[in-house]
């Protein structure tokens, strides 16, 4: 699958439960909750370090999804093509 149809799929899920929920999404809202999920993750991350008995990959993975999720949709509201920007920062990367 391409990205393109992953930034469509994401959009068209996340405005869906916007919309059951009656609430506006803009890029701000999309940041609050992606920045809600990156503190999911660093959790997770730490759990794996300092309380190993509550760390669980499956969650870790549910919340690096949610995370993708609201990546796809920000790009999305700013029209960005995160295909070709991804495949020019990754032979970016190989340069140096």
């Amino acid at each position: 699958m391409e990205i393109k149809e992953l930034q469509k799929m994401a959009s068209e899920a996340i405005k869906k439960r916007q919309e059951k929920m009656g609430v506006k999404l803009d890029p701000k809202l999309t940041l609050v909750h992606l920045t809600e999920e990156i503190g999911e993750i660093a959790k997770e991350i730490i759990n794996e370090e300092m309380r190993k008995e509550k760390f669980n990959i499956d969650n870790l993975a549910e919340e690096i999804a949610d995370s993708i999720n609201d990546l796809l949709m920000l790009s999305t509201q700013y029209n960005v093509d995160l295909e070709n920007v991804i495949i020019k920062k990754i032979k970016e990367i190989e340069k140096k």
